[in-house]
């Protein structure tokens, strides 16, 4: 009996990439990430100094391989920035915007916060409903996936952003774009019946906007509609009157009229929830009769709508 031919060495396993920030990493996958200021991005950085889609890492010929996507400020790799794609080695440093990642091994992620210059970084499976399914599972053609956008790998959060008075007309939009990342992880909450944990996500969120727009130091534009929308789905899923105030109340802050939307999806809600506090609404269409010289028609519209409220208020 001839002996077996010896068998061929088996291939190595292909090197798992990933990159880290202080006690998180998310892997680098063969079609890559997208790093940005953007929740849409795999990396989510809220950050002035980061541009919305800021630079792309994905794999070519076994290694990692990084790219500026037109950025404002540039990515810098061991100190020197980028001018075009390169190859990346096991140790690089990358500094985006105030971010300092480094390319490592392994596929662990791990669940501890980064403590290093007031940043916090989460990854998808911190959160409610992991993305991993989203992108890469369904397709960007997959039915549902426009209703459904996916949430970042690792989502970044900068407190201590010591950029904002260099960069003051970017402000505004980053603050959007995070109260927008957790409306998405809210509404994936509300879809699983989780109405409480939502609620418990958002209210500190909210109420900061609600501060801010009393206090003066901020106008009531898009972040006051954003707060308005998720107030009015909490309202909703979670049988709360007090979302239903919040709006009343934010934008009787504000001295306008909500959006003729945010009124038309409060008409809806209303029947949904108890009692609301009437003689809030009574006060805050009060204010705005007085105001009504100064109102444009459409917004005399929706004042007259937010008197229709009254009265389906009224009869419950």
């Amino acid at each position: 009996m001839s002996p077996e031919p010896p068998r061929p060495p088996a291939k190595p396993a292909p090197a798992l990439y990933c990159l880290k920030l202080g006690d998180h990493a998310v892997q680098i996958a063969d079609d890559g990430l997208v790093i940005g200021r953007s929740p849409s991005c795999d990396v989510a950085i809220n950050d002035s100094q980061v541009s919305r889609r800021h630079a792309r890492l994905w794999i070519a010929k076994g290694r990692p391989t990084i790219e500026d996507l037109g950025s404002a400020n540039g990515v810098y790799v061991n100190g020197e920035r980028l001018k075009g794609p390169r190859a990346l080695e096991v140790g690089d440093i990358l500094v985006i915007g105030a971010s300092r990642f480094e390319l490592a091994t392994g596929s662990a992620m791990e669940r501890n916060l980064d403590s290093t210059g007031g940043r916090q970084a989460i990854t998808a499976d911190d959160l409610p409903v992991s993305r991993h399914s989203a992108r890469r599972a369904q397709g960007a053609d997959a039915p549902g996936a426009a209703q459904d956008p996916p949430l970042p790998r690792l989502y970044v959060d900068d407190s201590e952003a010591d950029s904002l008075d260099e960069f003051p007309s970017s402000e505004h939009t980053r603050r959007a774009d995070v109260l927008v990342l957790f409306g998405q992880v809210a509404g994936k909450m509300l879809a699983a019946g989780q109405a409480h944990a939502a609620e418990q996500l958002l209210r500190p969120r909210l109420r900061e906007v609600l501060a801010e727009i009393k206090s003066g130091t901020r106008d009531a534009g898009e972040l006051a509609e954003i707060a308005a929308g998720h107030a009015v789905r909490l309202a909703g899923a979670a049988g709360s009157a007090e979302w239903v105030d919040y709006v009343f109340e934010l934008y009787g802050a504000a001295a306008r009229p909500p959006p003729l939307r945010i009124v038309d999806e409060l008409h809806t809600v209303i029947r949904k929830v108890p009692r609301i506090r009437v003689e809030v609404l009574r006060e805050y269409i009060g204010m705005l009769s007085k105001r009504s010289h100064r109102l444009t028609p459409a917004e005399r519209f929706v004042l007259q709508r937010l008197q229709g409220l009254v009265r389906l208020a009224e009869t419950k």
